[in-house]
């Protein structure tokens, strides 16, 4: 691939993360920026796109589509270090209990997701 073609699909991986970053903040704003369920709903929706878009990839091979929707839109929309600090917070103010549950919900929702989107399209 010519540097030219490489340096197009970063630019457009780099829009593709800043659609995801608004259409995540979009999305807080309308449930309320610091809700715990708001921040699960978009860490599991993102891990079923990125099913999908993974198991398509396995299907297809195109490795292109990949890093503009996993890398691009995926990891703009999903946010890890929220996550940390909604447990974090969680831990300070409720109980180990409440963080655990956090953790906990997020592992298995997000991970299940990613599952059925890669079996929806494989």
């Amino acid at each position: 691939m010519s540097v030219g073609a490489e340096l197009y699909i970063e630019v457009l991986t780099a829009a593709a993360g800043g659609v995801g970053a608004v259409s995540r903040h979009g999305l807080s704003l309308v449930a309320g920026l610091r809700s715990h369920s708001v921040l699960l709903l978009i860490n599991v929706v993102g891990s079923l796109l990125l099913g999908l878009v993974l198991g398509l990839i396995h299907a297809d091979g195109s490795s292109n589509l990949a890093l503009l929707a996993v890398a691009g839109f995926c990891g703009g929309f999903t946010t890890f270090s929220s996550f940390a600090l909604q447990v974090r917070e969680a831990h300070r103010q409720r109980s180990v209990r409440h963080a655990g549950l956090l953790v906990s919900a997020h592992l298995i929702l997000c991970t299940a997701a990613a599952a059925i989107g890669w079996r929806l399209v494989t």
